[in-house]
């Protein structure tokens, strides 16, 4: 049913106007609460601009701008990115050719989505400069707000976890004063996303759990499953599966819900993650080769790469190296061409891991340092963490056991101290590795026994014998160690 607006002015050029502009920000509104009616209000407002072509030229340009506004909010929402940055262009044009200067400067605003979306990361950064000096010029303080907020986006996105979040912090504080609930939550869930990024996790949960209170309060849909999928990548990272999965399937059937292709595609692939690290591979595959394919449609270059890193990682597990080495190549080159360090230095951890089960040492070692030296540039605690883990283990398989040793040592106090329990368990392992290699069964057996009780923890809170099974296949070198120990 096509969208109508009353209006009460008699005047048809201006009633038209006005309702016009009612659909459009019908359309914006529904942006975020109910996508699928965004692109019934541009319909809406394109069928209206048909039935006013006998009116003044002004107001017809006017209109037409309108409509290729709204037009590109309903790309968005069906996944196409070009499309919407063609669109926004065309609005932007047109206001500025009437004088409406104001007007103009707000299509850009939208326009930085998309162009992130497509990972033209510098093009969309000049954009939102330039937008915020044109509303800072004209006074606009909210509408710089949301510039600020779309700029936090793009430096999480470039893996500028600072930025991000000083961009997020200073929309926040905006969007509270200026009365925009749904915009304030917008700009809690991405700081939260990037103190999760650098590493402060309990301001990150106290974000994220103020933000799913406001989202649920006052009734937006798209945000509360963005601050569950949020959440749940948390919780991956802790190593806590239950509430990862529970998390991401929560968010997904929002998405689906809401008919959010990208967000989808986006969740399917957070979800294959999980599955990855509780080993079901064949689960994986199948949501990873869905989500590429979705990503690659909807021109999601920088998505796809991590699919495909992600792909490298569980094909590696398989055994299937020369096909993991294929996904790891073409997840690298869009990378390297949207400058993203941190998709860069996962490449390399993902290749120091193929290269290390491959008994490549060398190579597995210069990947390591590689991953741990771009994680550092980017404040990427996550993946710093992971990578120091890995270089212990290249140590180990170096012939090295009490360097080995000491680099467990740092990374497992780090992990528990951050509650980190898949990799304290995986340095915990290590260090009764290296234990062991040096002689001393006595501190192995210690080592072993705790990885053996924090991998238990892990185990017993999946749901179902399946899953459980699943996490124990490829962390039973505790448990055989220790039982090699017991025997002599």
């Amino acid at each position: 049913m096509p969208l109508l607006i009353e209006c009460a002015v008699t005047d048809p050029a201006a009633a038209t106007l006005a309702q016009a502009w009612a659909l459009k920000d019908a359309c914006q509104a529904a942006w975020t609460r109910e996508p699928a009616r965004a692109a019934d209000a541009a319909l809406a407002l394109a069928s209206l601009a048909t039935r006013a072509r006998r009116l003044p030229a002004s107001v017809r340009h006017e209109l037409d701008a309108l409509v290729a506004w709204t037009g590109g909010i309903a790309d968005l929402v069906r996944g196409q990115p070009h499309a919407a940055c063609d669109a926004f262009d065309r609005a932007h044009d047109q206001f500025a050719t009437l004088g409406l200067a104001r007007r103009a400067a707000e299509t850009r605003v939208p326009k930085i989505v998309a162009l992130a979306m497509l990972g033209r990361h510098d093009d969309a950064a000049r954009c939102g400069e330039a937008a915020r000096a044109a509303f800072d010029a004209l006074g606009d303080r909210r509408a710089a707000a949301k510039v600020a907020l779309n700029l936090g986006s793009l430096a999480q996105r470039r893996d500028e976890y600072r930025a991000a979040a000083r961009h997020y912090a200073d929309a926040a504080v905006r969007f509270a004063r200026a009365g925009d609930r749904e915009h304030s939550v917008m700009a809690d869930i991405g700081a939260g996303d990037a103190l999760a990024g650098l590493g402060h996790h309990e301001e990150a949960r106290r974000l994220y759990a103020r933000a799913r209170m406001r989202a649920a309060t006052h009734a937006l849909p798209v945000l509360a499953a963005l601050v569950d999928e949020s959440q749940a990548l948390l919780e991956l990272a802790h190593g806590r599966y239950r509430e990862a999965l529970e998390g991401l399937e929560r968010a997904r059937r929002a998405y689906e819900r809401l008919n959010l292709a990208p967000q989808l595609a986006v969740a399917d692939k957070q979800l294959a993650d999980v599955y990855t690290e509780l080993h079901l591979l064949p689960e994986a595959l199948a949501l990873l080769d869905r989500a590429v394919a979705t990503f690659g449609r909807l021109q999601m270059a920088d998505e796809q790469a991590w699919a495909l890193l992600q792909r490298g990682r569980a094909l590696a597990w398989l055994d299937r190296h020369a096909e993991a080495q294929d996904a790891l190549r073409h997840a690298a080159a869009p990378f390297g061409a949207s400058a993203q360090a941190a998709g860069a230095a996962s490449v390399a951890l993902a290749r120091a891991e193929l290269a290390l089960a491959a008994g490549d040492i060398a190579v597995a070692g210069a990947e390591a340092v590689a991953a741990l030296r771009g994680f550092a540039r980017v404040g990427h605690a996550d993946g710093r963490a992971r990578a120091q883990v890995l270089l212990a283990r290249v140590t180990l398989a170096a012939g090295a056991p009490a360097r080995a040793a000491r680099r467990f040592a740092v990374a497992g106090e780090r992990a528990a101290r951050e509650q980190r329990l898949s990799l304290e368990a995986q340095c915990l392992v290590g260090s009764g590795e290296a234990a062991l290699a040096a002689g001393d069964v006595a501190a192995a057996t210690r080592a072993f026994d705790a990885a053996i009780a924090r991998l238990e923890l892990q185990r017993r809170a999946l749901p179902g014998d399946d899953l459980q099974r699943a996490f124990l296949d490829d962390r039973l070198q505790a448990y055989r160690q220790r039982l090699r120990i017991a025997l002599a």
